[in-house]
């Protein structure tokens, strides 16, 4: 009688054809990190990694590898639940004698839930990562910034895109304003007004963020903007017919212009920005490249 085959029998390349399938999300889907959210796979991709040394060797690679996009969403409540998290692994840390730097991003080995923030060994091997942001909270960058070049310059790093989601701000402002606000807004976009837009991305946490899409060892660098944004990303995203224009209008100018819809639309476009374009206005001279970070 033949002896029964062993899981480990099976050469590399099956067993990470077998894997693949249990650790990588569908197809235009990403492996969200923020606690309230459950990540698309099949399985907890920690049951596998603690199964067997062996296992873990093969896993590790292809869960973190370019087959998957890791999302940090700070929209919303997303960013006062990551925030929470931060705080709550800062005092871990300070209870446990730990570095806070190391346990940030920690794997939630605790709940052991499907859903998993990074550590620091786990980070450094993301090759794929996206971030989204819908105001320009200064912490982001203070708090999130030294992880986010750690992941850069110290690790695997090869694919980042940072989005900012400014449909909800321009929804709001604009549903809290009379067409005379509207007038004033539009007369006073001259290029002093513009200017002042423009120190927008001279502050964090565009600044460093606009400076991580820099690093060298980044490859695929994206900077988007979605919405009906403000007058100084035009600048710098191509097109002559830009959705922001509509931010000047009187949003629900009547029932039944179809306005409504058309702004509506405005709200998800999102538009790619030349983020070279701004580095280069911020920092012409370029003495606060990535090459300088201290990380």
């Amino acid at each position: 009688m033949p002896e029964p085959l062993h899981l480990f029998d099976l050469p590399i390349d099956i067993l990470s054809l077998i894997l693949s399938h249990l650790l990588t999300a569908p197809p235009n889907s990403t492996i969200p990190l923020c606690p309230c959210t459950t990540a698309p796979l099949t399985t907890n991709p920690l049951s596998i990694f603690l199964t067997h040394p062996s296992l873990y060797a093969i896993a590790h690679p292809l869960f973190y590898g370019p087959a998957n996009t890791f999302l940090l969403d700070l929209t919303g409540n997303h960013a006062s639940h990551i925030r929470r998290f931060i705080d709550d692994a800062a005092e871990d840390a300070q209870d446990d004698n730990t570095p806070a730097n190391n346990s940030l991003l920690l794997l939630r080995r605790r709940t052991g839930g499907p859903f998993l923030l990074l550590s620091q060994e786990a980070r450094r091997r993301v090759r794929k990562f996206e971030m989204r942001i819908d105001r320009l909270r200064g912490w982001l960058w203070d708090d999130l910034g030294p992880f986010l070049q750690d992941m850069a310059v110290r690790g695997e790093l090869a694919d980042f895109t940072l989005l900012v989601d400014e449909s909800s701000s321009s929804s709001s402002s604009s549903n809290s304003s009379n067409s005379s606000a509207n007038r004033d807004r539009a007369q006073s976009s001259s290029r002093a007004f513009l200017r002042e837009k423009r120190r927008v991305f001279e502050r964090p946490p565009l600044e460093g963020l606009v400076r991580l899409l820099a690093d060298p060892g980044i490859r695929q660098a994206r900077l988007r903007v979605r919405g009906r944004h403000q007058r100084a990303w035009c600048e710098f995203h191509a097109g002559e017919e830009c959705g922001s224009l509509s931010f000047l209008k009187q949003r629900g100018a009547g029932e039944g212009s179809g306005d409504g819809d058309v702004l509506e639309k405005e709200d998800e476009e999102v538009v790619d920005v030349d983020w070279r374009a701004i580095l280069s206005m911020v920092d012409p001279e370029g003495r606060r490249r990535a090459a300088a970070w201290q990380v």
